[in-house]
């Protein structure tokens, strides 16, 4: 037997099989002290609402063919810790209390097949107030969920585990999800949220909306998130002018104002970006562009100047064919020399082909 003495009459006997503990009343104050000799009575004890999660999620009802839950035992110091570090204001505490956690295990019952044999499987209900502490607390994963379960008392307390009490791991929880499915998890949560609202845990009176242009207050969109809705605009637009509910007359020009942006953007010319009407100059040179397309009989630009410049060509070396070489590797060299003084008249078909002059790349 070890024993460890601590500050202000406090000690410990470590035996064999077992740990005794002896604080005096004084560490815990005069209020704290009355209200956990009341509570440790034994007529109050098992109905106290500290004990209410564990006691209540593990039950198993007396019906034929009812699974058999994993049993969770709250130990004594798990007890006091509880009594200690979980304030009966708090909102989980009014959250717990809202819901019939009885029922979510019955409403689950019939997707376990374990009443006669098998392992014990973890109560539904602990395994939703998992979930509800997922949604409820900014947590990024299941993983994550469950390493602060295992620190944080009330979180314990709120999934009926003693300090002590193993924990379901990750996969548990997603095993769980895909065996209750989609409907069930979503009539329990709605049957939820009406308990609560019941309970005047939820309500409507107080809405604030931010009204304010500010940039910061929000995030800006994407040009890959603006491609997508306007894709969705336009295809919802063309499905109404086919069941004729939508003028069938060119689209607004708010539609072609906001494409041209997006278009600016995903380019990322600093230059143009920093121009307040280089999306209305995007629109205009694209509006000129389908006005010399009509007129060149819907030839593009750089086939008309083609054929332009091979024209001129073939009247300064006169007749067609006449200054070709009939050898033919003369007349390779000869179609060789043709390029080289077309390529001189059309700078442009070095990089891309509509684009003007002076304006092309390496490609």
């Amino acid at each position: 037997m070890t024993a460890v003495r601590c500050g202000r009459g406090s000690f410990a006997h470590c035996e064999a099989e077992r740990l005794t503990l002896r604080l005096p009343a004084r560490l815990f104050g005069a209020e704290m002290w009355a209200l956990i000799k009341g509570c440790f009575r034994s007529d109050t004890c098992d109905s106290h609402w500290l004990s209410a999660p564990s006691r209540i999620m593990t039950a198993e009802e007396d019906v034929p063919g009812y699974p058999r839950w994993k049993q969770v035992h709250v130990d004594v110091l798990s007890w006091i810790l509880f009594h200690l570090m979980v304030p009966a204001s708090h909102p989980l505490v009014k959250l717990s209390q809202a819901i019939d956690w009885a029922s979510i295990n019955s409403l689950c019952a019939p997707i376990y097949k374990n009443s006669q044999a098998g392992q014990r499987a973890w109560a539904p209900a602990q395994l939703f107030a998992l979930l509800l502490l997922l949604f409820i607390q900014p947590i990024a994963s299941e993983c994550g969920l469950l390493r602060l379960v295992a620190i944080v008392p009330l979180y314990r307390w709120f999934c009926g585990f003693g300090l002590f009490s193993p924990l379901p791991d990750h996969s548990t929880l997603h095993t769980f999800r895909r065996k209750i499915g989609k409907e069930r998890c979503e009539a329990i949560l709605t049957w939820t949220v009406l308990r609560c609202q019941d309970a005047g845990l939820i309500a409507n009176e107080l809405l604030h909306f931010d009204m304010m242009g500010v940039a910061a207050s929000a995030r800006a969109w994407t040009p890959y998130e603006r491609v997508v809705l306007l894709t969705w605009a336009l295809t919802r637009y063309w499905e109404l002018a086919e069941e004729g509910e939508a003028p069938v007359a060119p689209l607004p020009e708010a539609m072609r104002q906001l494409a041209a942006e997006i278009a600016l953007e995903v380019v990322g010319n600093k230059r143009l970006l920093a121009q307040s009407n280089a999306s209305k100059r995007v629109l205009e040179s694209l509006d000129r562009w389908a006005d010399r397309q009509q007129a060149s009989k819907g030839r593009t630009l750089w086939e008309k100047a083609l054929e332009e410049a091979v024209g001129s060509l073939l009247e300064e070396d006169g007749a067609v064919g006449s200054g070709c070489p009939q050898e033919s590797s003369a007349c390779g060299l000869w179609l060789t020399k043709i390029a080289q003084r077309l390529k001189r008249l059309m700078p442009h078909a070095c990089g891309d082909l509509d684009a003007r002059v002076l304006r092309m790349n390496a490609v």
